[in-house]
């Protein structure tokens, strides 16, 4: 009988409410080469990568050594830059309720889609549906 062992080294980033902008010019103060995947949305990538398109943004974290970068995009979707190539995926077509829980439930999707050994096209997929079953009911 055969053992899995999995780590998984995730980052989730809260945006930050100063007045001070942090960079990545400070180095790998965020420990970006330790992680596998990172999820930030859209406006935290511009915030921490000081870049204006979701590829540049991307590169600027891989540069750092993030295998896996994941920008959530809101309405628009996801763009996903990692070990097996770039894409963006859009978001799925439905009726918006409330969007509490979007993003966590983005990332449990996509998470999900990871422990089922699924390509990461897969894996944004999964994120997508969890995300869009989330926004068509009140509370989370």
């Amino acid at each position: 009988m055969k053992k899995l062992a999995f780590a998984l080294l995730a980052f989730i980033f809260i945006f930050p409410l100063c007045a001070e902008k942090a960079t990545l010019n400070t180095g790998d103060a965020f420990g970006f080469s330790l992680a596998d995947y990172f999820f930030p949305n859209e406006k935290e990538a511009a915030w921490y990568s000081g870049q204006s398109s979701f590829p540049d943004m991307a590169g600027a974290f891989r540069d750092m050594g993030v295998k896996n970068v994941v920008i959530k995009t809101g309405p628009q979707g996801c763009y996903v830059s990692g070990e097996e190539g770039e894409f963006s995926l859009p978001a799925l077509p439905v009726s918006v309720v409330d969007m509490t829980g979007a993003g966590d439930s983005f990332v449990a999707g996509f998470i999900s889609g990871i422990l089922k050994n699924a390509s990461l096209k897969e894996c944004a997929q999964m994120a997508l549906l969890s995300a869009s079953k989330t926004i068509t009911h009140i509370g989370t």
